[in-house]
């Protein structure tokens, strides 16, 4: 099985960047069955990539009016595609160019992260921060739970 994480979000916002600071940990992890991509925004691009796995990740912030807690759920493409932007897209449009140009979409999910703070500047708020953590640990779990990482290595990803 092979998985594609791909966390997204703009590092000089606060707290919007906590997705691709996430990518970027996962990076470190050299785990051979994952492919992380840390970006600021999605782009067409990255359907290719998508094409390729069995499974992928989106990881981005939301606002807590949409979750206070880390909230994971599963993504489907839209039934009819619309227009793409041409600079970026959302995970779902990703999908469903995956399935349109490549003729495979993979599962997915979306793990989304609560945002307090969106002003200029590059660091985060305590609660994203606490948040970005607990992710870490999810994310951790989520691969042991598909056989990517075993239990016993669990603790020395995140450390």
């Amino acid at each position: 099985m092979t998985i594609a994480i791909i966390g997204y979000g703009n590092t000089l916002r606060q707290d919007d960047g906590a997705g691709y600071l996430i990518a970027t940990t996962v990076q470190t992890w050299q785990l051979s069955q994952v492919i992380a991509i840390a970006c600021p925004q999605l782009l067409p691009e990255l359907a290719a990539t998508i094409a390729e796995v069995d499974h992928v990740l989106f990881v981005d912030t939301c606002l807590p009016t949409v979750s206070r807690t880390l909230h994971h759920c599963p993504l489907y493409p839209p039934s009819e595609t619309g227009p793409l932007a041409a600079h970026a897209s959302d995970p779902r449009s990703l999908l469903a160019l995956s399935q349109w140009l490549y003729g495979r979409c993979p599962s997915a999910s979306w793990l989304m992260i609560p945002g307090h703070q969106f002003e200029l500047g590059e660091t985060l708020s305590p609660d994203t921060e606490a948040a970005m953590a607990n992710a870490l640990e999810w994310i951790q779990v989520w691969l042991a739970e598909r056989g990517i990482i075993r239990p016993q290595l669990l603790e020395t990803c995140y450390a």
